[in-house]
C-alpha cells in the first residue's frame, strides 16, 4: 500500500498542532468513507469526553467492523487521536482493507491505500502532504 503523511497545522508559522483529526479525514473521502466498513486496530489512544465503544473494544485485538456513518459519528465525538490505526473495507470486499489511517503521536496522520483516488481526495482537502514514514500494521 502506498502511504502519504498529512501534517496540516504543524508547519512553520502555523499554530503548532494539527488543524484536523479523524473526522475530517473520513469526511475528506466523501461518500466512499461513509459507505465503507471501519474498525480500530488494537489500543487506540484518544481524547474524548465519552468512551467510544468501538475503539474501546479494540483493547486486546481489532475492534468490530462498523458502518461508515457510525464510524464518522464516533470520530466526531473524539477531540484528538493520539495514536491509533483504523482500517476501512469497501462494501462487498472481504479481501483486504481499502484504506488504513494511522495517527502518529498526535503529530501527524498517515493514509495508506492502493487507490489513487484516496490521495487525490486528501490532496484536495489538505495542503501539507508528505511521503509516509511508516507502514500499516499487518492484520
Amino acid at each position: 500500500m502506498r502511504g502519504i503523511g498529512i501534517y496540516d497545522g504543524t508547519g512553520p508559522g502555523e499554530p503548532g498542532g494539527l488543524a484536523f483529526d479523524l473526522a475530517q479525514l473520513v469526511e475528506a473521502l466523501g461518500m466512499r468513507g461513509r459507505v465503507a466498513r471501519w474498525r480500530a486496530l488494537p489500543s487506540p489512544s484518544y481524547v474524548s469526553d465519552v468512551d467510544i465503544a468501538p475503539f474501546e473494544a479494540a483493547s486486546d485485538g481489532p475492534g468490530p467492523w462498523i458502518s461508515g456513518e457510525e464510524f464518522l459519528a464516533c470520530a466526531r465525538a473524539v477531540q484528538q487521536v493520539i495514536d491509533g490505526e483504523f482500517q476501512a473495507m469497501q462494501p462487498g470486499d472481504r479481501s483486504r482493507p481499502w484504506l488504513v489511517l494511522r495517527a502518529v503521536d498526535s503529530s501527524w496522520w498517515e493514509a495508506y491505500s492502493d487507490d489513487p483516488d484516496v490521495e487525490g481526495a486528501l490532496r484536495r482537502a489538505f495542503h501539507d502532504l508528505r511521503p509516509a514514514r511508516y507502514q500499516p500494521r499487518a492484520t
